[in-house]
């Protein structure tokens, strides 16, 4: 995965101080702070504007993702060639797809989603990729996100 894993800092629960990810005790008012153990998940709490909390549990999304399959989209845009791919779950303003063929952080791109009989295409930010290890050739998983949630989307998640 190419996305950082831990965050660097995180607030002390008992004064608030923000504190470096490594310390085991607050360096401010010296209370034991919580470990990051991204298995826990605890219910969400307000948080300030821009801040995310000592640990960010597995999902900080603000729609869900619904899975589902659809094989055989054609990507095009800053790709090196274009190539079909499998997208793998979609929610308002992103979706997971899986390639063989690696596309670069940040590219943008298009992807014709068959819908309805039609080819509806919809267009979004690689914003993370990461190797599936156990294959014989590389596999790709990337997740994008959509530039606006469009008709086409909103389509697809009603048939789920």
């Amino acid at each position: 995965m190419e996305v950082a894993s831990k965050p660097r800092y995180g607030p002390c629960p008992k004064c608030s101080a923000m504190n470096m990810s490594h310390r085991p005790t607050c360096y401010r008012c010296r209370s034991t702070l919580i470990a990051c153990d991204p298995q826990k998940t605890s219910p969400p709490r307000a948080l300030a504007r821009g801040h995310f909390g000592p640990c960010r549990g597995p999902n900080m999304r603000r729609y869900d993702r619904e899975e589902t399959r659809i094989p055989e989209v054609l990507i095009e845009g800053e790709v090196a060639f274009r190539h079909r791919a499998t997208v793998l779950d979609v929610s308002l303003f992103g979706m997971r797809i899986r390639s063989s063929t690696p596309i670069r952080i940040g590219a943008q791109i298009r992807l014709n989603l068959p819908v309805e009989g039609r080819s509806m295409p919809v267009e979004g930010t690689v914003k993370h990729r990461s190797a599936m290890p156990d294959t014989a050739r590389p596999v790709y998983v990337y997740g994008i996100k959509l530039n606006e949630s469009s008709p086409t989307i909103r389509r697809i998640l009603s048939h789920l």
